[in-house]
């Protein structure tokens, strides 16, 4: 039963993943661009915003995305590639998911949109943090918010993985056994999280891993799972399925 609930969970959290973001590069209407990040003292590149909108009448999207400038040309292009190919391939994804709505259900006149921000959370001489969030909307309707985390270690140039940072067998006991995290509750798309909102986020870690650890701390070791450090916390985002949100983000300890 255990393992049925845990392959459900990231069956959805792939499907959203997937759907969940929007736009196609060739299709670009507006782009502006401003210098964005942290004030940090000794470090000498800066991370631009770039700023693409989209309308068709039928779908429209707004998108943000980061380009890092002045870090070790070697794999600076490398990420600015990967997140920006990142972003316009899966906002392409839900822009033909729309366009298959509107086939599916041509008497429903469907309209969708699409809004893709971004966050750098950390910024030093070391590592790079950046969150990507996406809300796509189905005729006023919510149909999926999403983030994705991009975590850069500046000296090697590669992407920092969640179990390269913590040790996922006691993290996963904290959070199964002990109960040792706190949820956050501010979300970028003013969606307030009320206590009964958390307190079902609480019960699907309960109900879904009960007091075996083993599936949690699966859960932490994947690589694609999806964390961020911010004011010198770590912050690690959980999926979930529909029925109560897309995901929530803790802090262990």
């Amino acid at each position: 039963m255990k393992n049925k609930k845990m392959t459900k969970i990231l069956a959805i959290m792939v499907v959203i993943m997937c759907v969940a973001m929007c736009t196609n590069s060739t299709n670009i209407q507006g782009q502006s661009n401003d210098e964005i990040g942290i004030s940090c003292q000794n470090i000498n590149y800066v991370i631009n915003k770039k700023v693409y909108t989209q309308d068709y009448g039928y779908f429209n999207c707004n998108i943000e995305y980061p380009e890092i400038n002045g870090i070790n040309p070697k794999f600076q292009s490398q990420w600015d590639e990967t997140i920006k190919y990142d972003i316009m391939e899966s906002a392409k994804s839900f822009e033909e998911y729309v366009i298959q709505m509107r086939k599916n259900m041509p008497e429903e006149n469907i309209m969708g949109s699409l809004s893709i921000i971004f966050e750098v959370t950390t910024q030093d001489s070391d590592k790079i943090s950046i969150i990507v969030k996406s809300l796509g909307c189905l005729s006023d309707t919510r149909r999926g918010v999403n983030i994705r985390s991009y975590n850069i270690d500046l000296k090697t140039g590669k992407s920092i993985k969640l179990s390269e940072v913590i040790d996922t067998q006691e993290y996963a006991a904290k959070i199964v056994v002990d109960k040792n995290y706190k949820i956050i509750t501010d979300d970028e798309f003013n969606e307030q999280q009320d206590e009964q909102l958390i307190s079902e986020y609480k019960n699907l870690i309960s109900d879904c891993y009960s007091d075996n650890i083993k599936y949690i701390k699966e859960y932490l070791d994947d690589p694609q799972t999806d964390f961020y450090y911010k004011n010198n916390k770590l912050v690690i985002c959980i999926y979930t399925g529909y029925t109560i949100g897309h995901y929530f983000r803790i802090i262990v300890g």
